[in-house]
């Protein structure tokens, strides 16, 4: 229901004349918001199926597909993965831009902290790492997925890179995870606006605040590690309106 993926493809695709349906799976929000409603808001044709069952999902989709072809449309369909090798390259990118920051400003990053939504941002940044046997310690932190899941991907891109890349330094901490996805309380909530109003640091709850969570659990009131460059990667996300029921 919030996914980043839908959403963009509702916000880019529907401007340039594409009729773009979006099959979401998930409990039903009694009040839209988020990336939902941004969606809602585009145009976009959507079909609610409640829980992920592929099954369920490949039979919409062809329904769909047969019914505009019927009406003499050209279908394209679009599965979430198609953004994997996409995203990890601009990552390894990142990576590179990261590098060449550090030697423009003199400074040396020990530790990288990204939030790892399936994982690219993380990957590409530790394969560009690797690659150029940089000292980086590059930690993602779960937003939703549990560790199975991480270990599924990397072996994934340690056969893509054939060796060359060694997919056991690659570090995940699933300890911020919490009720799940888009899943976030009270506490969490005050937080979050408290350090947008002390800091001017807009943070959102499903991706951004809690890999910032995980920064300030590990380092902040550590004196021993006051001498540690640390580095947060700001991915974005919704800037939120929070409204009750929190969860």
């Amino acid at each position: 229901m919030q996914s980043n993926y839908c959403m963009a493809l509702s916000n880019y695709f529907v401007p340039k004349g594409y009729i773009v349906h979006l099959i979401l799976t998930g409990e039903k929000l009694k009040i839209l918001k988020g990336n939902r409603l941004q969606m809602h808001l585009s145009g976009s044709r959507i079909y609610e199926i409640g829980k992920w069952d592929l099954n369920k999902i490949e039979k919409k989709k062809n329904q769909i597909k047969a019914r505009c072809e019927k009406n003499g449309k050209k279908v394209v369909l679009i599965g979430t993965d198609i953004t994997k090798n996409l995203t990890l390259k601009a990552s390894i990118e990142l990576g590179k831009e990261i590098y060449q920051q550090e030697r423009k400003l003199k400074i040396k990053f020990d530790y990288i902290f990204v939030a790892a939504g399936t994982g690219e941002t993380h990957a590409g940044i530790e394969i560009y790492k690797q690659l150029n046997d940089l000292k980086w310690n590059v930690v993602g932190v779960s937003i939703a997925n549990r560790i199975d899941f991480f270990n599924t991907y990397h072996k994934e891109i340690f056969d893509l890179y054939k060796g060359k890349i060694d997919a056991s330094k690659f570090t995940i901490n699933t300890s911020f995870v919490g009720r799940g996805y888009g899943k976030y309380s009270q506490k969490d909530i005050d937080d979050i606006l408290r350090i947008r109003k002390d800091y001017g640091l807009i943070l959102d709850s499903t991706y951004t605040y809690k890999c910032f969570k995980a920064i300030k659990r590990i380092f902040i009131g550590n004196k021993s590690l006051a001498k540690i460059n640390v580095l947060f990667v700001h991915t974005g996300g919704t800037n939120q309106r929070f409204s009750p029921p929190y969860i």
